[in-house]
């Protein structure tokens, strides 16, 4: 043996003892699959997500709710905003995109990419300054490259290795820094969809047992090594195989039943907690979901859930879609009249108000609901009703017919004889009719 051998010494594996053999030799090769997944991996991808009824619905709600919107273009006219209608890009919005997929599924398909991945991504086929086509683009189809300066930040996007400009994508990023990629709730979320998704498996693995229980096998005498190999093959094949619910075991031998981990126990429990965590991560009432909405959890999810996801698709059509001399007076804009559609109660009741305050004319509401117009140019006002004038400073009292300047108060015109226009005090506002009898006979020119 030379020096070396005696200054470095191997330790040789000790065997294990006999009990040891027979301890892992009738245990079922049983796992707790949810505790050892705890300890691992607090990543999942986008397919295991989906899998999670929760995350899934959310996603499904908010994307189909969104895609069922029609898109707007308007343009403003200093005070005024009008409708642009006719215009080729609502027509690719709201109906054919020019690509496999319409105008739904695509807005839809980029909600789901907002979500659940780097971004949605559909390419602006433009001719000239005409766009005349929409393609959605699979973000696994994309990345970015980028330069290296924090503040100038440039990135041009890369299709299967083709160059494009960002400029040529309409672009939805969710939680982005740099204009580029987002942050999808997959990626910051992970340890939660971890969680939930492998309680999932949790679940899963239990019933593929059949609801066999875990537990040791005691023998009142030592086993023999082919003894031991057909008891581990028989319950392995006991939990992992269905159609075999039994083992037979020789005298001498017990099973000993183990007891409920506390998540065995709380499965139901752990469920629903993750659900609702990420139902609030949506922000989406769980009532929404489930059914039972009432109109508060209605208007929650349209103001604190879907307008976030509506601005980000209008901003993105904008850039994409207007031309920089259409920027300044021109935008893009969801319909959310519709949402009014799904109860025709409440929808009649709104244009009824809207007609008797004065917001809307008869006809139009009637075109809104694709009823033929009447012709009655008019707006409902009362005689009740007292108009101000803020460009002259007057007040308008259609029920007395009469116009009062604010500066001098004085009394412009008026119907009533007994009220004199040129009466610098205004007049007498008396309805006592004239010396002589009836003011209406006054009135008479005979």
């Amino acid at each position: 043996m030379g020096i070396f051998d005696r200054l470095i010494t191997r330790e040789e594996p000790t065997p294990p003892s006999q009990e040891q053999v027979e301890e892992s030799a009738v245990t079922p090769d049983v796992t707790d699959q949810l505790l050892s997944a705890l300890l691992t991996s607090d990543s999942v991808s986008r397919s295991q997500a989906m899998g999670i009824p929760a995350f899934a619905a959310c996603v499904d709600v908010i994307s189909s709710t969104v895609a069922s919107l029609p898109v707007r273009l308007y343009r403003r006219h200093g005070d005024e905003v009008e409708e642009v209608e006719g215009d080729s890009r609502v027509t690719l919005l709201n109906g054919e995109t020019g690509d496999t997929l319409n105008a739904h599924e695509m807005k839809a398909a980029l909600v789901r990419d907002y979500y659940c991945d780097k971004g949605g991504f559909a390419y602006v086929n433009r001719v000239g300054n005409e766009v005349r086509s929409i393609h959605y683009v699979d973000p696994a189809h994309v990345s970015v490259e980028r330069n290296t300066d924090p503040i100038f930040k440039r990135h041009m996007v890369l299709v299967d290795g083709n160059r494009f400009s960002p400029w040529q994508f309409v672009r939805v990023l969710r939680n982005t820094k740099d204009g580029a990629t987002g942050v999808s709730m997959v990626t910051q979320y992970g340890q939660l969809l971890s969680v939930a998704h492998k309680t999932l498996k949790f679940e899963s693995s239990q019933v593929e047992r059949g609801g066999s229980k875990r537990g040791f096998l005691k023998s009142a005498k030592k086993l023999s090594e082919p003894i031991l190999k057909q008891l581990r093959k028989a319950f392995h094949r006991l939990y992992s195989d269905t159609s075999e619910n039994f083992v037979v075991l020789n005298e001498g031998v017990e099973f000993q039943e183990a007891s409920e981990t506390s998540l065995e126990m709380q499965l139901a429990e752990t469920k629903k907690a993750n659900s609702e965590d990420i139902y609030t991560l949506f922000k989406v009432p769980a009532a929404i979901i489930k059914g039972g909405a009432t109109d508060n959890d209605r208007d929650n999810f349209v103001r604190y859930c879907l307008m976030t996801v509506l601005d980000e698709l209008c901003t993105a059509f904008n850039s994409a879609l207007l031309l920089e001399t259409e920027k300044q007076d021109m935008y893009f804009e969801f319909d959310l009249t519709e949402f009014s559609k799904a109860n025709m109660r409440d929808r009649w009741e709104a244009w009824a108000n809207a007609k008797d305050k004065g917001l809307v004319q008869v006809d139009e509401f009637r075109r809104e609901e694709n009823l033929p117009p009447l012709g009655m140019d008019y707006v409902n006002m009362g005689l009740n009703d007292v108009l101000y004038d803020t460009v002259k400073k007057r007040l308008i009292i259609p029920n007395m017919g009469t116009v009062i300047d604010l500066e001098t108060m004085d009394v412009l015109s008026n119907a009533n004889p007994s009220i004199s226009p040129n009466d610098g005090d205004g007049g007498s506002n008396t309805n006592e009719p004239p010396e002589g009898g009836d003011p209406n006979e006054a009135d008479d020119p005979e």
